[in-house]
């Protein structure tokens, strides 16, 4: 297996302290979170959607806490008080195409109350603290627990010098990073169950990963799978056997009759590991990058071809590229009292130029029949150099 994969297999492993629902601390780089997911089945799907990515320790005293609730007398009093209160809308997560705001509002305590009705389920954040209260048996509020730990953990990342954000796809292979950066629909999803179905790569990043510009070392930042129904076509394994919003349980509970029930949907929506599993690949945390990839659908090719990309141009793309950049300038968070403050966008522009000189650039366009055949051609057609200091 190439240096930095790390293949899962989570169905015959004993349970770890992660998944018995105590307080463990989850790292990401730098930042270490203290998170009680309330319950032992809940810890489990956390740590099998944050892992390898994150890594398990010990709970510490000082630093950020995250504490799920699951109590129905305490939904229905935040529920009350949300109607009796004048609510104002809070800024809560940066995602790539919009900055999520909730209604939510002050205690006199000084604690901020949100209300996440997208997935039912409340935020009480004081500080570096912030409980999630959400309605026994709901699964769906497991998104926001989710959430809640990757956004403070990326908050104290970007607050680090040097730390690139980009949207973008990646996989390991020969050792070395390839980042597929590109808008929506430029066919970073497809290309990547391509490359993971034929055996010769690891998943590193479905949507965003961080790229360290001293180093030029990128991590995966795992998000949530959306599959299109061009891409499932394409690739039926990644549904095969899989209920619609199989995002929602874990590798145990998608074993179980209800599983069905539990998570029905009408789109395909999965985990980054059940991504990487049905296709039949490892994941991998993190890699040097070797190669940046600009994917683009084209109608002038039938298969596809790849073309060296100049730096100036590279550099544009990669700049358009960068995380939250379609969301207008980064507001500060509820969550950003409990990391340092993010870099700039003007520091972002800085670090993707510098990244951009530092290591191959190429332009691949993507044809009808791209996907026909092996990627092993393709692969063995990257130019996976050495980066160059910044």
């Amino acid at each position: 297996m190439a240096d930095g994969l790390e293949t899962k297999r989570q169905d015959d492993r004993p349970r770890a302290a992660g998944d018995r629902g105590d307080a463990v601390a989850y790292r990401f780089g730098a930042a270490v979170i203290a998170v009680d997911a309330g319950d032992r089945e809940s810890a489990r799907w956390l740590r099998e959607f944050l892992t390898p990515w994150f890594t398990l320790e010990t709970a510490r005293e000082t630093g950020p806490r995250v504490r799920m609730v699951a109590s129905a007398q305490r939904f229905a009093e935040l529920a009350a008080r949300q109607l009796q209160t004048a609510t104002r809308p809070v800024p809560c997560f940066s995602l790539d195409s919009a900055l999520v705001s909730y209604p939510g509002w002050s205690e006199p305590d000084g604690t901020t109350v949100v209300a996440d009705g997208e997935y039912g389920c409340y935020y009480r954040v004081q500080g570096a603290e912030v409980e999630i209260v959400a309605r026994p048996d709901d699964r769906v509020a497991r998104i926001g627990l989710l959430r809640v730990v990757r956004e403070l953990a990326t908050l104290d990342a970007l607050a680090a010098p040097g730390m690139l954000d980009l949207h973008a796809a990646a996989f390991v292979t020969r050792g070395r990073a390839v980042l597929l950066v590109g808008g929506k629909r430029a066919g970073k999803t497809t290309l990547l169950a391509h490359v993971l179905a034929s055996g010769q790569a690891a998943l590193l990043a479905n949507d965003r990963l961080m790229v360290e510009c001293g180093s030029l070392r990128a991590t995966g930042v795992p998000t949530i799978v959306p599959v299109r129904e061009d891409t499932e076509r394409r690739f039926p394994a990644l549904g095969r056997g899989l209920p619609r919003r199989a995002v929602l349980l874990h590798a145990g509970e998608l074993a179980l009759p209800e599983a069905v029930a539990w998570a029905a949907g009408a789109r395909l929506v999965i985990s980054p590991t059940q991504f990487a599993r049905q296709l039949g690949a490892a994941t991998a945390a993190s890699a040097p990058v070797g190669v940046i990839v600009f994917p683009e659908i084209s109608s002038d090719e039938s298969m596809w071809s790849l073309q060296p990309v100049a730096r100036d141009e590279g550099s544009t793309r990669l700049v358009a590229g960068l995380y939250a950049r379609g969301s207008g300038p980064r507001e500060r968070t509820v969550f950003q009292a409990a990391a340092g403050e993010a870099a700039s966008a003007e520091a972002q522009i800085a670090l993707a130029q510098r990244v951009a000189s530092a290591v191959p650039l190429v332009h691949c366009r993507l044809g009808p029949d791209a996907y026909r055949g092996h990627a092993r051609a393709w692969l063995r057609a990257l130019p996976l150099g050495t980066p160059t200091s910044t």
